[in-house]
């Protein structure tokens, strides 16, 4: 790390390092925009990741983009192959089911401790959260996957901010990023949408009256009926 780097906060749940200038370190910013294409779908699992092309895109040289792989590789979303080079990390369903009990139990964890220690300031964040995920579909407007994705990720980030635990967060996010893209290649962004507005507001009100074991509960039966539902999903689509 270079002498003019430091790091100071988190960026998608990992770190992010920020210049004495303070704008956010070139390799930062290659990561974000090559993990975000990633997660949707862009880059297709198994596909393979041209050095050349991904610095044209971002507008950077190879260096950057190497160091940003071999981040990304760090965090599971890519992998190295002899001849190959970098491609997207192809997961089977073993590999996904251990990703959910991993954030089953972490996310349990989180949510218990997020209840303990949140604020008033807290509990009005959230709500705001959950109110806009809400009127996603009160508005008239065709679903958009992206923008209920992104809802979606800031209640998380929100309510288990309050955790105050950065190394749990970092590696939930690790697993929630893992499956991301699988959560959406099986369409489960929109076909889960009112359920997962209900268990999100559940979850919410457990958190609001300071009831942890409850709030952990509710984490918990959220991510694993969210499992069910995508397992259940890519079984049926491999037998067909």
């Amino acid at each position: 790390m270079s002498r003019d780097t430091l790091f100071v906060s988190h960026d998608n749940g990992m770190p992010l390092r920020l210049t004495k200038s303070g704008s956010p370190s070139v390799v930062d910013i290659v990561s974000t925009q090559l993990r975000d294409a990633i997660l949707r779908g862009v880059y297709a699992q198994d596909s393979q990741l041209n050095q050349d092309e991904i610095a044209t895109w971002v507008g950077a040289s190879r260096v950057p983009v190497r160091e940003a792989l071999k981040r990304l590789e760090a965090e599971g979303l890519v992998t190295q192959r002899p001849r190959r080079g970098y491609i997207v990390t192809p997961l089977n369903i073993d590999d996904i089911e251990d990703a959910f009990f991993l954030r089953a139990a972490i996310e349990e964890r989180a949510g218990y401790l997020a209840a303990q220690n949140r604020q008033q300031a807290d509990i009005k964040e959230l709500e705001q959260i959950v109110l806009a995920g809400e009127s996603i579909d009160k508005e008239g407007q065709p679903f958009d996957p992206d923008r209920s994705a992104g809802v979606n990720n800031r209640f998380h980030d929100t309510l288990f901010r309050c955790s105050g635990r950065p190394y749990l967060i970092r590696f939930m996010t690790v697993q929630r990023n893992l499956i991301a893209m699988y959560v959406r290649i099986g369409g489960m962004v929109a076909r889960d949408a009112t359920r997962t507005k209900r268990e999100h507001r559940r979850i919410f009100e457990a958190f609001r009256d300071g009831n942890a074991e409850l709030t952990a509960a509710e984490c918990r039966c959220h991510v694993e009926h969210s499992a069910k539902l995508l397992i259940d999903e890519l079984k049926r689509r491999r037998e067909t």
